[in-house]
């Protein structure tokens, strides 16, 4: 968190560009990154074209903890979608 200011001034000249890779993006409704960021979140897909966002009911911050099953699966099938 203390390099925000020198990551910005690294990356400037990616400002207004948007990223072509297909991501997963995975939250749970409980997390409080996700209110913190909301609306960076929600403006994702517009710079990330190809992300696929997944909300996860009554979980928190560490998703992968909380509801591993649900992450593996939907992990697996985004490579294999992804990938194949």
């Amino acid at each position: 968190y203390r390099n925000f200011r020198r990551n910005w001034e690294r990356t400037e000249h990616l400002a207004g560009q948007t990223i072509e890779q297909p991501a997963l993006f995975l939250i749970g409704e409980g997390d409080p990154v996700g209110e913190m960021e909301a609306y960076t979140i929600k403006k994702m897909p517009m710079l990330v074209p190809r992300v696929e966002q997944h909300v996860f009911a009554d979980c928190g911050h560490w998703i992968q903890s909380e509801q591993p099953e649900k992450v593996n699966r939907l992990l697996l099938d985004f490579l294999k979608r992804t990938f194949s």
